[in-house]
């Protein structure tokens, strides 16, 4: 048989979370107690022995804690949306559960896939398999032979992030069509041959076929470089068809903003109907 407290022990007990015991007598374990909490202390409230003792106490306090952990998890949330965003993918879920939840995500590179990954695998440096696919073949493969891989080619995957934001500046949609996701690409306002030659120029440096005749430090020169530049510029999506429709009519050199702009009134006035599916 338990036995019973004394009036000074239950005191203790609710001395032990802080409060202030009002009542100055114990009945026993089910009779409920009047309390004051100290960070609540406008409010008198009653709660018996055995609710204290399993962990229960000031309702305000509760409310408050519930609101932070909600709190909390949008931060987690948050978190995991800029880890995605920082490795330039576009995530498509409104929330996060867990680590081993696999989460729907669009990398820009391969905008035609919906891609699912565990935040667990994500934070391990895993992500879209066709980057890996190519990257394999190119310079981290075993039988590279030192720079085959042209310098476009390794630039291009370094504005992954402008490329994100571009796309989020216009809602994931063609700026000609307005069709959401598909086979988005995003183009370049001012020709991305020109920003790569203008970076490599500046650096006093010249423009070589293959990746291997640079050093590793002019490598990095050039890509801090080439992606400061890129924040002075628009990115526009347009879905790939799109895209490769206007520049078989505008070409690849002195392009810009208003060539797009013109180019989107024409193709929706039919002008170009027989030219693309």
């Amino acid at each position: 048989m338990t036995r019973k407290l004394s009036f000074d022990e239950v005191k203790k007990e609710f001395g032990k979370k802080g409060y202030k015991l009002l009542d100055a007598n114990y009945e026993n374990n089910q009779s409920k107690m009047k309390y004051i909490c100290p960070f609540h202390f406008e409010k008198v409230h009653e709660i018996t022995l055995g609710r204290l003792k399993s962990g229960r106490g000031c309702p305000e306090c509760g409310k408050e804690k519930a609101k932070n952990a909600q709190v909390s998890r949008r931060l987690d949330y948050d978190y995991v949306k800029k880890t995605f965003e920082d490795r330039g993918y576009i995530l498509l879920e409104n929330y996060y559960e867990n680590v081993m939840k696999p989460m729907r995500y669009i990398c820009p590179e391969h905008p035609k896939e919906i891609l699912k990954i565990a935040f667990r695998r994500l934070a391990k440096g895993q992500g879209c398999k066709s980057c890996g696919y190519e990257k394999y073949k190119g310079i981290n493969h075993h039988n590279w032979n030192g720079g085959t891989t042209s310098l476009r080619g390794r630039l291009r995957y370094s504005i992954n992030k402008w490329k994100l934001q571009s796309m989020k500046d216009y809602g994931y949609t063609c700026f000609v069509t307005g069709e959401n996701y598909g086979d988005l690409q995003v183009h370049h306002t001012y020709p991305f041959s020109e920003v790569i030659k203008e970076t490599v120029y500046e650096l006093g440096l010249e423009i070589k076929q293959n990746v291997g005749e640079y050093t590793e430090e002019e490598i990095e020169k050039i890509k801090t470089l080439f992606e400061e530049k890129h924040k002075g510029i628009s990115g526009m999506p347009l879905r790939k068809e799109v895209h490769k429709l206007f520049h078989s009519i505008y070409g690849y050199k002195n392009i810009d903003f208003f060539n797009v702009v013109e180019f989107r009134d024409r193709y929706l006035s039919g002008e170009f109907e027989r030219e693309i599916v």
